[in-house]
């Protein structure tokens, strides 16, 4: 089974936008000049939250781009799930002992100190 980063798949048809629960996520592709505007310095991709897009370098291979879109629709869920805790009254403790309980079991995230 091809997966979307094997070697043998072609790469993803870059959409226009992303259907997410309650928004449709634009996605930019972007000139480096543009990144730098957007983001302050020259970065691959990038969430912003403020207006609900993601945007990508033109510059990067096909490959590239499709790892560097999922890495950002990871941070939108990511935005989008924490402002709908918010909106239903979990706070930052919550969130914190979530993070809390998922990084002691994980080693992934938590590794042992040698």
């Amino acid at each position: 089974m091809n997966t979307a980063l094997d070697s043998t798949s072609k790469p993803l048809k870059l959409p226009r936008s992303i259907p997410f629960p309650g928004a449709r996520v634009p996605v930019r592709l972007v000139t480096d000049a543009k990144m730098i505007e957007v983001a302050g310095e020259l970065v691959d991709g990038l969430w912003q939250s403020a207006n609900q897009t993601i945007y990508l370098r033109k510059a990067m291979s096909p490959e590239d781009r499709e790892e560097a879109l999922y890495h950002e629709m990871h941070h939108a869920v990511t935005d989008m799930e924490w402002a709908a805790r918010v909106r239903r009254g979990q706070g930052l403790l919550e969130r914190v002992k979530e993070v809390e309980a998922c990084s002691s079991t994980s080693p992934v995230l938590m590794p042992k100190e040698t």
